[in-house]
């Protein structure tokens, strides 16, 4: 209710990259050699895939193809990472 949800979203255990990747609705990767998340286009919602400490695997990457987003130059915590994301998601919309 806090957040102006009537509807708790659905949480799930793990699941590999590539189903998660697979069944993600518009998905985009986020990683420091994308371009900068801005404005994306649609009023679809969007998945942001946040690394793993270390970085994605090249199989991993590969797999995103030039669906790469970035959150500028410096190197953030998967936890702090997420929630940059997700602000500048909203903002942009």
């Amino acid at each position: 209710m806090l957040a102006g949800r009537l509807v708790v979203p659905p949480v799930a255990g793990p699941v590999r990259f590539p189903a998660a990747w697979r069944d993600a609705g518009r998905p985009w990767l986020l990683d420091r050699s994308g371009e900068p998340l801005g404005r994306l286009e649609g009023s679809e919602p969007i998945t942001l895939f946040v690394g793993p400490e270390g970085g994605w695997s090249p199989a991993e990457r590969a797999l995103a193809g030039d669906h790469v987003l970035g959150l500028g130059p410096r190197n953030l915590r998967a936890d702090t990472a997420a929630l940059v994301a997700v602000a500048l998601a909203v903002g942009a919309g």
